[in-house]
């Protein structure tokens, strides 16, 4: 199911429920400005200059809530087979919504949508969704998704330099 407008500041979404900014309430259901969330990154994810756009996926770019990791360490692999690294944002730090700069009637919310899935009770989605006080607000010009991506890759940082996987020893293989 889309998302499509927010609804008294709780949205359910596929499952997932998004959580209110302000602290209160269940801690599990409550995202605290403070509250890192980490984003394990594939070797296109990032470069010397930090997160790239392809670290951020439109439809949902998962991140894992800290509430439910130790570290940023334990959203790696046990054995990556790739070369990986850890974003983190804080949650305070998203921004509330996104201006399409080429429309002054162009806006986006920032969502994070709650989706413990089995095995990883840490799982959430950053998701941008129509704002209900605009009309006609759709990021399909390839320009303004870009500009989603670059907003939201902006706000991430690599809290775990990248990791990079041991070559498979034959003789054990």
């Amino acid at each position: 199911m889309p998302i499509t407008r927010k609804c008294s500041g709780l949205l359910d979404c596929a499952g997932g429920v998004e959580l209110p900014r302000q602290a209160g309430g269940d801690p599990e259901l409550t995202f605290k400005d403070e509250e890192c969330l980490f984003r394990l990154l594939q070797s296109n994810h990032f470069d010397a200059a930090g997160v790239t756009i392809d670290a951020i996926d439109l439809l949902g770019t998962s991140v894992d809530r800290e509430m439910f990791r130790d570290s940023p360490d334990a959203c790696l692999p046990a054995q990556p087979s790739k070369l990986v690294a850890v974003a983190s944002v804080v949650f305070g730090a998203l921004p509330e919504n996104i201006q399409n700069p080429n429309s002054p009637d162009g806006l986006r919310d920032v969502v994070v949508v709650y989706l413990p899935e089995n095995g990883n009770m840490a799982h959430s989605e950053i998701r941008t969704c129509l704002s209900e006080c605009t009309e006609n607000n759709k990021p399909g010009s390839k320009a303004f998704k870009a500009h989603i991506k670059c907003v939201l890759a902006a706000v991430f940082e690599v809290v775990v330099e990248p990791i990079v996987p041991h070559p498979i020893d034959d003789e054990f293989a």
